[in-house]
């Protein structure tokens, strides 16, 4: 029976045996299928890893730019991130650490989930600010906004009338240019006359026969608000300092470069028609009521920048009344017939002449004078006038001016505040964006009780985040060469309000 024993033992054993060598070859086999089958377990839970980057980046870094400056935006409709938030002190660092929350707040950090990860770094590796590229990212960004607002798409347009200008001003000259010239020729046939005084005394024009140029020259020398204003007495006495605005202080500059900032003047001007004062539209409680003619001056007072925009005003009208007059052959003769009596006496053609272009150019001026006063009382005055559009003769110029008469109203005329538009037109430069962002951040300031300057501003940025999560399912794989402590996840991601 021990022998029957035995062998039952023995044939058990080789069954055994057999049956052992392949329960190790199927347990390699698994082992592999499931080291492969973690491994792709955790090649998509990276790429899923990689998902959630893309979004916490991207929503983290449109919550920091949610926080733009409320007040310009209420006011003015601009979007822009101020970088000091409100405390007057710029650091790139403040918006770093915004951002660093946000991403923060954001993540879901539990070592459990399945996308578990943690932020290990996080920065503001390139920025723009308002005032970068001379002020032209305003430009940009207030012509953005225009086009926003606008209810009809519809901005004028002053191509034509600004080439029209330079053309006659280049072709006919300037009114300061032919009084000067007629005066020197005045004074010099007066010296050549001191040696025969008895028969040039006989032949010069008696009292009746008005000069308009000595007219000019005394309009010159007044005060030129007195010319075109009804009562002084009545102009805003506002100021502000210029020692701290943005074209006398040293500037925060961005190192993000503009890029596709095309200066889009129409809209540009457009955008400050809605949103800036002028002496016909006048918002008393900003820190100054002529906004406009701040824009185009830069003065410290109301009534300086209001003197300059009038000298402005009468220089365009100067040009293009000194247009029409030439064209206007019955005109023209009229100015021949009064230069040859008052300074026929001299037989030199060259004196008559400079006489009759300084009488068109006193004409012209005496007539400008009357289209400035118009427009600041709400008239229109024609880019061109034609002849049933002019209003003063030419022995009537001196009552006209002194009498405080006014140009006729032109029914396809422009008025004052298209004639403003027109002036900003002409200047491409950066002090008018400086001086419209000067407007924006003294009353911002005034009315939300915070230190607000422009240069502070941010309109976009680029980022740099990284992120680290560790591995899940890679730990379970007993091939130890594939296993790893941390996955890194870098983003990079950039934010305009454009």
């Amino acid at each position: 029976m021990s022998v029957n024993c035995l062998q039952n033992f023995q044939k058990m054993q080789k069954q055994y045996s057999k049956k052992a060598s392949i329960t190790v070859f199927l347990t390699m086999l698994i082992l592999l299928s499931a080291s492969f089958f973690f491994a792709l377990l955790e090649t998509a839970r990276i790429r899923g890893l990689g998902t959630k980057a893309d979004i916490v980046s991207d929503a983290a870094l449109e919550s920091v730019f949610a926080e733009y400056q409320k007040e310009v935006y209420e006011n003015y409709g601009l979007l822009m991130l101020d970088c000091a938030y409100g405390n007057g002190n710029f650091a790139i660092e403040n918006v770093e650490r915004h951002l660093q929350e946000k991403n923060l707040n954001n993540l879901k950090q539990s070592d459990k989930e399945l996308y578990g990860m943690y932020l290990t770094d996080c920065k503001i590796s390139r920025y723009q600010l308002l005032t970068d590229d001379g002020g032209n990212v305003f430009r940009h960004l207030a012509a953005q906004t225009a086009k926003r607002e606008a209810v009809i798409p519809e901005v004028d347009n002053f191509a034509g009338e600004i080439q029209e200008k330079e053309t006659l001003e280049r072709e006919n000259g300037t009114v300061e240019e032919h009084l000067e010239e007629a005066n020197k020729k005045r004074e010099e046939a007066e010296q050549a006359e001191k040696g025969e005084e008895n028969n040039i005394a006989a032949q010069k024009p008696q009292g009746e026969v008005k000069n308009p140029i000595e007219d000019a020259n005394q309009w010159k020398k007044s005060s030129i608000l007195s010319l075109v204003v009804r009562d002084e007495s009545s102009l805003s006495n506002k100021a502000i300092s210029l020692e701290h605005t943005l074209e006398h202080r040293q500037k925060e500059a961005g190192n993000l470069p503009v890029q596709g900032a095309i200066l889009e003047e129409l809209w540009f001007a457009k955008y400050l028609e809605t949103h800036m004062s002028s002496y016909r539209q006048v918002q008393s409680n900003h820190a100054l009521d002529y906004e406009w003619e701040y824009i185009l001056n830069g003065e410290s007072t109301d009534r300086d920048n209001l003197k300059e925009t009038v000298k402005s005003l009468i220089t365009i009208r100067e040009i293009a009344n000194m247009g029409y007059l030439i064209r206007d052959q019955q005109k023209c003769i009229e100015a021949q017939e009064l230069a040859t009596a008052l300074m026929g006496w001299s037989m030199n053609p060259a004196v008559i002449s400079a006489t009759k272009w300084g009488i068109i150019a006193a004409w012209a001026y005496s007539e400008s004078i009357l289209d400035v006063r118009a427009l600041l009382e709400g008239r229109k005055i024609a880019w061109i006038k034609n002849a049933e559009q002019w209003t003063t003769g030419i022995n009537q110029t001196s009552e006209a001016v002194d009498g405080f008469a006014m140009a006729k109203d032109c029914e396809n005329g422009w008025d004052y505040m298209k004639y403003l538009k027109f002036l900003v037109s002409m200047k491409k430069n950066s002090a008018v964006n400086y001086r419209s962002m000067d407007i924006i951040e003294v009353n911002t300031s005034a009315i939300s009780g915070k230190s607000i300057q422009m240069d502070h501003m941010m309109t976009g940025c680029e980022s740099e985040v990284t992120y680290e999560a560790e591995p899940l399912f890679w730990n379970l794989i007993t091939i130890k060469t594939l296993g790893m402590e941390t996955f890194r996840i870098d983003r990079s991601n950039q934010y305009t309000y454009f």
